[in-house]
């Protein structure tokens, strides 16, 4: 028996720690007059209960449709009688087909986790014993579906923050044909909810999407909060406080979660049609104006558009929007008379203006010009846009700053932007010839890995076509570093025991193996060299990881084994060069990076940032790649690349990798600063990597 408090130990973790622990059982959290039962048989979660989570499973079924109102009465009748699960009593209702209700269990499973990891509070207790598999679902991935959850509860907190006091009544101010289901149901029902609380707790829906639907209503100004009716004292000053930066955040965190270039484009244009008066998106070809859509809300606070088709309008005739588009840089100020705007009878009375260039889109490019007819100032709705339109096209800056020592941005210049030496490195990276771009098979199983609803079958069948890359697969998950305590053969259970996170990074890691050379030759030797510290990285980069908690463990694994990938290219491309780089570290030069400065003009860390960025890699292996070597410069990913800098800079310390330095002594104190780790601390993670270490052949 495992028992204790979850406020020394949080949800997450215990969850997590339940699954690593390889044991069957059930889990039981109380909180005052609420309680939650898991059930385990060692990694997967095959069964919840949970009266709330039950409840909302009756109302997503009779909102679908998926049993009548007679049937659906008896279910809840049924549950408040006997306390057993939901999934207990659809075994003994005939009249019900459980398949309808597979859906709805979905949800309520997943709605269980979720709740659980919301609280802070509460009494828990596992007992090791035969629990029943759920005869509705499958057995879920427990670590996965804890770290999607994770994201999700995160989400939910900032929409609470955003929404104020929950306590707040709200009405609707207009209906829209626009609106989703989920908004569609708020604004029917707002008017019957005695709070946002209760709107939420009513709703068929899991208890994020019916936060994002209000969340949403709110924003679009389709939903408004009762003025002089909140219960809390200073709940609107609570409001108001935030300004437009819950909105923003809201904004910022959808738009950085889009995929493809549309979904941004709409979700700025939203946030402009939700808090400007006016807004109109331009298509442009050249100096003509295609197209364009000018959005703004009626009297009654509906949103309505109205839209221009070749209106034969010559852009150069206006200088800021010429301006914008040749220089593309992005205009915030006091509103200006604009020939442009008036051909279009779009002029309305305005205090500021913002005119931003958004980048192509197919064969125009995109123009957003928005007012406000009160003045916008720096924190206001202007301001929020021009941010966000960053996210979509980085404002063109001024490229004559020179770099800074070491070859790092210097102050006031954006990272990661190109200069001389980045477009020297593309330019190896375009004309690779012995490096082949990412296997065709691997490229497909990602693919389906990054899918939400992602069929397994699909992922067997593609990875049998490599089976080097299944052996890898089974071979790591029956290692320690995954709890491998009953060994696996086949390729299910692998990815079973690993779950979707872990599979994709092990086959990131894994596939890079048959780039390095191998041979008996000095690029063979060297290739050698790279692949036993790239192993070794990506395993020491997990345990750093896993250690101070600071970042996703596997995605450091796999960040840890591409690190260096940069170093393969300039071996394989340039090796006379890159013999002089090692030939000069050896003698005792400084690192890596201002070496090969010195002899190819370029570092191996923008190579392996234009690599990944060719194989469509995420951000943050890119961000690993380009800022090992300055972890602090890597924006909202440091956290990660400082894990991967620590692990790579202590598997050099423990493997001897030449030598010690101050140098090297210096980015380590600096990483382990980074991720609170004393002098204690480091010992202690020094102690577990030299038994990690000791599986360095874990993806030969």
């Amino acid at each position: 028996m495992f028992q204790g408090d979850i406020a020394q130990f949080a949800p997450a973790d215990l969850l997590l720690f339940l699954c690593h622990m390889n044991k069957e059982g059930m889990l039981t959290v109380r909180q005052e007059d609420a309680s939650l039962n898991l059930s385990f048989k060692g990694n997967l979660l095959v069964d919840t209960d949970c009266e709330a989570a039950d409840a909302l499973v009756l109302k997503m079924m009779a909102e679908s449709g998926a049993a009548p109102p007679e049937t659906i009465e008896r279910l809840r009748t049924g549950r408040e009688e006997t306390g057993l699960p939901l999934t207990r009593i659809l075994d003994d209702v005939p009249w019900l087909a459980p398949e309808k209700a597979k859906k709805a269990l979905a949800a309520g499973l997943r709605e269980t986790v979720f709740r659980l990891l919301l609280w802070e509070k509460g009494a828990f207790q596992f007992t090791e014993m035969v629990v029943d598999d759920n005869p509705h679902l499958a057995p879920m991935d427990g670590q996965a579906i804890v770290m999607d959850l994770t994201r999700e509860v995160d989400e939910y907190r900032e929409l609470l923050r955003g929404l104020g006091s929950l306590e707040r009544p709200v009405r609707s101010k207009s209906q829209s044909e626009q609106a989703t289901a989920e908004e569609q149901y708020v604004l029917v029902h707002a008017g019957a909810a005695a709070s946002v609380e209760t709107l939420l707790a009513t709703a068929p829906y899991p208890r994020l999407s019916a936060a994002w639907a209000v969340s949403s209503a709110v924003e679009k100004g389709w939903l408004e909060f009762v003025p002089g009716a909140e219960t809390g004292a200073g709940a609107d000053d609570q409001t108001e406080a935030g300004g437009h930066f819950p909105a923003y955040r809201l904004a910022l965190r959808r738009l950085l979660q889009a995929e493809g270039d549309v979904e941004r484009f709409s979700q700025l244009l939203g946030f402009a049609q939700s808090h400007c008066t006016q807004s109109i998106l331009f298509g442009v070809s050249g100096d003509v104006l295609k197209r364009a859509t000018v959005y703004h809300r009626d009297e009654n606070g509906r949103l309505a558009a109205s839209d221009h088709r070749d209106p034969d309008i010559d852009l150069a005739s206006d200088l800021v929007f010429h301006q914008a588009l040749v220089a593309g840089r992005p205009f915030v100020g006091a509103a200006f008379p604009s020939a442009v705007i008036e051909a279009l009878g779009a002029a309305v009375p305005a205090a500021d203006c913002a005119l931003l260039p958004l980048g192509r889109l197919g064969d125009l490019d995109l123009l957003l010009h928005a007012v406000t007819a009160e003045p916008s100032g720096l924190t206001g709705p202007l301001a929020c846009l021009e941010l966000l339109s960053w996210q979509v096209k980085a404002p063109r800056l001024d490229r004559s700053v020179p770099a800074a020592a070491g070859g790092e941005p210097a102050t006031g210049r954006k990272a990661g932007r190109l200069d001389g030496n980045d477009n020297a490195a593309a330019e190896l990276v375009a004309s690779i010839k012995d490096l082949p771009p990412m296997p065709h098979v691997v490229a497909r199983i990602l693919s389906l890995l990054s899918e939400a609803d992602c069929d397994m079958k699909a992922v067997t069948e593609a990875l049998s076509h490599d089976p080097a890359l299944v052996a890898k697969l089974i071979k790591v998950s029956n290692s320690s570093l995954y709890g491998g305590y009953q060994e696996t053969g086949s390729v299910n259970q692998a990815i079973v025991r690993l779950g979707m996170r872990a599979t994709r990074s092990v086959i990131v890691a894994a596939s890079t193996r048959n780039l390095f050379p191998m041979d008996s030759s000095r690029k063979g030797l060297l290739g050698r060299s790279l692949w036993e510290h790239a192993v070794q990285s990506g395993l020491a980069a997990r345990r750093v990881a896993e250690f101070t908690r600071h970042a996703d463990p596997d995605e450091a694994f796999a960040g840890g084994v591409l690190h260096d990938i940069g170093k393969v290219i300039m071996l394989l491309n340039r090796p006379d060069d890159y013999a002089e780089v090692h030939k000069r570290l050896e003698q005792g030069a400084p690192e890596s990076t201002v070496v090969e400065r010195e002899v190819l003009g370029f570092d191996h860390c923008l190579v392996g940032d234009r690599l990944l960025e060719g194989w469509g890699m995420p951000g943050n292996l890119r961000a690993i790649a380009r800022w090992h070597h300055a972890p602090n410069q890597a924006g909202e990913p440091a956290a990660l690349v400082h894990c991967v800098a620590c692990g790579d800079l202590l598997g050099q310390r423990l493997c001897d990798r030449n030598g010690a330095d101050s140098r090297l002594e210096e980015r380590l104190a600096e990483s382990c600063a980074a991720l609170g780790l004393d002098e204690a601390a480091l010992s202690e993670l020094e102690e577990l990597l030299t038994r990690d270490l000791q599986q360095s052949d874990l993806l030969d």
